[in-house]
């Protein structure tokens, strides 16, 4: 306990030497009109805090974390201890990889979906299908699939990269994606319904509105067939109301 103790002080002084400015900055409590400050927390395995720092309102996550991985790398090194870190998907950046690999600071993190290597890996794991199970120690089963690539540009550094498939978190999205499409579908009839009210002078205007229509819907994944009704109007010309027999 008390190395454990003596170890966290010695950290904490490590990060001590720091300024920050109260200044605007990107606010995720939505308001921009307000000056902040930001603070960072750096927390071992089991979620116990081992430092923190607050620093300007105006600095990006990715710069105060790639900053961090950088000093925390020094610090267990200091110490003879190679550490590897486990990272938000929002540190991953070209520039970030860049450093982490002339650094060679290694890392486990979820690729962004803003790279293309993201699709292209999922893509190949559902077209080659040689998944291997995987269960997790809390009991829960995954299926993974393993290869690599580069984020990057072509003939930059490789990575291993592992795609997991869920049949739990397939099923949350499954029940998600139906719930989507069902208000989808009730909207969009909403608004065929308004349009089947519009009248229209000629026949031809109402087939080139349906076209539109149907072409609108099927773009959404949706099945649809229109029909076009045709109904004749009496206009009376003269003044007043019309007579009986007009």
């Amino acid at each position: 306990m008390n190395r454990s103790a003596n170890s966290l002080v010695k950290l904490r002084c490590h990060f001590d030497d720091f300024s920050f400015t109260i200044t605007y900055g990107h606010s995720k409590d939505h308001r921009p009109d307000l000056k902040q400050i930001k603070i960072g927390l750096g927390v071992q395995q089991n979620g116990l805090p081992l430092f923190g720092n607050v620093f300007s309102g105006n600095v990006s996550d990715q710069k105060w974390s790639i900053e961090t991985v950088q000093s925390m790398k020094a610090f267990f090194e200091e110490k003879g201890q190679v550490a590897p870190f486990i990272l938000d998907s929002s540190l991953v950046t070209k520039e970030n990889l860049a450093t982490m690999k002339n650094e060679r600071i290694l890392f486990l993190s979820r690729l962004p979906d803003t790279f293309s290597l993201t699709k292209s890996a999922k893509e190949q794991a559902i077209q080659k299908a040689e998944w291997m199970p995987f269960q997790s120690p809390s009991g829960k089963a995954y299926h993974l699939y393993e290869t690599a690539g580069s984020p990057c540009d072509s003939g930059q550094a490789s990575y291993p990269l592992v795609v997991v498939w869920s049949k739990e978190l397939a099923a949350k999205k499954e029940k998600t994606l139906s719930k989507k499409w069902a208000k989808m579908q009730e909207k969009l009839a909403k608004e065929l319904a308004k349009k089947e009210k519009v009248p229209f002078s000629c026949e031809a205007d109402a087939h080139t509105a349906m076209q539109e229509s149907i072409r609108f819907i099927q773009e959404k994944g949706f099945s649809v067939q229109g029909q076009i009704v045709s109904s004749t109007t009496k206009h009376h010309s003269g003044r007043g109301r019309p007579k009986k027999e007009e």
